[in-house]
């Protein structure tokens, strides 16, 4: 592929695309934290990722938009922002303020020129229900297929709603909409199965990495730890003890 010419159809590099964002964030949120215990700080790798993460999806939804403002295809990142919310309501489980959220709708909707636009508010109206559903069924996890049902399924009714209200405005044709919802479920899908398994790789590492460094009953650290301590010369951690 080229600048003017694009050799693969761009629903197989939009995978490939969104596969790379999430192995960035991952790697970038792993690089942070890993520089912050070197300076001597014991962050939080969930609080880490989940702060860097609803940056860098902003950013990244801003970036994009901005690429495409005032032309006739300002429509064609939708599902990126679809896949956006999901990733920050549902993997990250984010609390976000109202005004926070409103804010950020003003702001999008300045850069988009579409503060005046009634379209644009329900628009935003479904990306918000979107965020809090999604958010509702993270909370309620049970095993890994039902939750997938109860993660797949009201994320594509939100998403039809939208691609019904985005059809109507760009005079989109029917087909065009049932490629772009068969699309969204692939993405949501690959999310889905690719994120779990890194959060559930993370959380395993965590409870192998406490084990291995911590003794159960007191809480501090234990021989190895202190073998690794002495030879690199860190400070030793105390754990508080849950309550």
């Amino acid at each position: 592929m080229t600048w003017s010419h694009w050799f693969v159809a761009p629903a197989i590099t939009s995978f490939f695309f969104l596969l790379g964002v999430l192995t960035l964030y991952w790697f970038l949120t792993n690089r942070i934290v890993r520089l912050l215990q070197k300076f001597g700080y014991h962050p939080d790798p969930e609080a880490v990722r989940n702060i860097f993460g609803l940056l860098y999806m902003i950013v990244i939804i801003f970036g994009l938009q901005l690429s495409v403002r005032d032309s006739a295809n300002s429509w064609v990142f939708s599902n990126f922002k679809i896949f956006a919310v999901v990733f920050v309501s549902y993997f990250l489980l984010m609390d976000i303020h109202w005004w926070e959220t409103l804010g950020t709708i003003l702001i999008y909707m300045g850069i988009n020129g579409t503060l005046g636009v009634p379209l644009s508010w329900i628009y935003a109206g479904v990306y918000v229900a979107l965020f809090y559903v999604m958010k509702a069924m993270r909370t309620r996890k049970q095993d890994h297929w039902t939750d997938y049902f109860r993660f797949i399924i009201p994320s594509l009714i939100l998403s039809a709603i939208l691609w019904a209200l985005i059809g109507s405005r760009f005079h989109l044709t029917t087909t065009n909409i049932l490629w772009e919802m068969l699309f969204i479920f692939l993405l949501l899908s690959m999310m889905y199965l690719y994120v779990d398994s890194l959060m559930t790789g993370a959380a395993t590492l965590a409870r192998l990495t406490y084990t291995t460094n911590f003794d159960e009953l007191t809480h501090v650290n234990n021989y190895f730890a202190f073998k690794m301590i002495s030879k690199n010369n860190l400070p030793t951690v105390v754990q508080p003890i849950s309550r």
